[in-house]
């Protein structure tokens, strides 16, 4: 479990170190005003998607049966704090809303299929 652990960890850590480049190089050149810095943007789904694939693969640890339930779990918490991570932003009107969206909601989405994919991996397991 350990190695599953510093690998996971890993493949985490180069996800949101590709994803941050990509998202500097797009700012870099486009005149959008941010909510959030880039660091809290990505600081928040790393922590989200760190707890969701450390919890999926204690349970799986434990009992393999559980790990689809965990998922829905942390998936439909992950999406209660997504809206409340968007809420200051939403009640704040006088930014470009659907660019500041985008931005947050695309790196969700990457985030979100590498945790489908990681329960897919952690249940096809022998």
């Amino acid at each position: 479990m350990k190695a599953s652990f510093l690998k996971l960890t890993t493949y985490l850590v180069i996800l949101t170190l590709m994803l941050v480049a990509i998202q500097y190089a797009i700012l870099y050149f486009t005149t959008v005003t941010l909510f959030y810095a880039v660091w809290q943007i990505y600081l928040f789904h790393f922590v989200l998607a760190f707890m969701t694939c450390s919890l999926l693969l204690f349970f799986a640890s434990i009992d393999k049966s559980k790990s689809g339930i965990v998922f829905i779990v942390c998936s439909f918490l992950k999406m209660v704090a997504m809206v409340v991570f968007l809420l200051p932003m939403m009640l704040h009107s006088k930014l470009d809303m659907f660019s500041n969206l985008m931005i947050i909601l695309i790196p969700y989405l990457i985030y979100l299929t590498f945790e489908t994919l990681y329960v897919n991996k952690l249940l096809n397991q022998n």
